[in-house]
């Protein structure tokens, strides 16, 4: 499968695994992996069947540590679906599949995002059972999360808000929606300034042009998870609105602002996100 749609990278079949790698450099590393894979289940994670993501460090001349991503297709009807090429109903392509091609994309608009070093699937018999990413590990960056746990005061916190608006206007400016725009996603290095990286690219979408309903949607999701933990809701309204109004005619618009409040107090299903942005495209 993974041969078929990444035909500007190297491929390796070893074993049970196929590998699509963009530099031979990671041949030690890929080969490293694919021996260790089943151990790496049993240390990393309780259950196969979970996806699991981890720092790994190797003794390598490429990039070391790096970080990997286990996607594991749980059920015999994903399986096939994989192994056949065949897209999900609602999501297109997934796991590491949908990752990849994702990052791709994104880099090729100027997104700044994890280098991709490799994908690899494994199969058991006839069938694609789980994906792997080695991406670039950003060791020198914290998440969102983390930099406003350790803001002290307000003039802090909204500075990092301020970097954060124009990591949503690089996204919406080339097109993309990310479904998961968690403040775990978005990472910062706290030694340059302004310097970013957007991770988790399973879900996202391209659109056609920016949507001021997809990104007041987005303010809401983002104050929810997790910007709510550490930031008063009339200082993080302020600045979603001051966001907003951004766009032409959206002041008074009641069903931007609802929209707004719903993602901010609401769960929404990830089927429920990607037909909201479908609905709107």
């Amino acid at each position: 499968m993974i041969k078929k749609l990444f035909h500007d990278f190297h491929y390796l079949r070893d074993g049970n695994f196929r590998w699509c790698y963009s530099d031979k450099i990671y041949l030690p590393l890929i080969r490293k992996i694919s021996h260790e894979f089943e151990n790496m289940l049993i240390e990393k994670s309780s259950s196969k069947h979970s996806h699991i993501s981890f720092s790994y460090d190797h003794p390598f001349t490429c990039p070391a540590p790096v970080f990997l991503k286990i996607q594991h297709a749980r059920h015999i009807k994903q399986k096939i679906k994989e192994t056949l090429g065949l897209k999900h109903k609602y999501y297109g392509y997934r796991f590491g599949i949908a990752e990849v091609l994702n990052l791709l994309k994104a880099k090729k608009t100027g997104i700044n995002c994890p280098d991709i070093y490799a994908i690899g699937e494994v199969r058991k018999g006839l069938l694609i059972d789980s994906y792997i990413v080695i991406l670039e590990y950003l060791s020198e960056y914290e998440t969102l999360s983390d930099a406003l746990d350790e803001a002290e005061t307000d003039s802090a916190k909204q500075k990092l808000l301020d970097k954060t608006a124009s990591v949503i206007n690089d996204l919406f400016s080339n097109g993309i929606f990310h479904s998961d725009f968690s403040s775990k996603n978005i990472m910062f290095s706290p030694i340059k300034e302004n310097t970013y990286k957007v991770v988790d690219f399973e879900y996202i979408r391209f659109l056609s042009e920016p949507n001021v309903s997809l990104l007041a949607f987005l303010l809401g999701y983002l104050y929810k998870k997790w910007c709510r933990r550490f930031i008063e809701e009339k200082m993080y309204d302020r600045w979603a609105y001051e966001l907003i109004k951004r766009f032409p005619n959206t002041c008074d618009d009641k069903d931007v602002k609802t929209l707004y409040e719903q993602s901010k107090n609401q769960y929404f299903s990830r089927r429920q996100i990607i037909a909201l942005v479908d609905s709107v495209t």
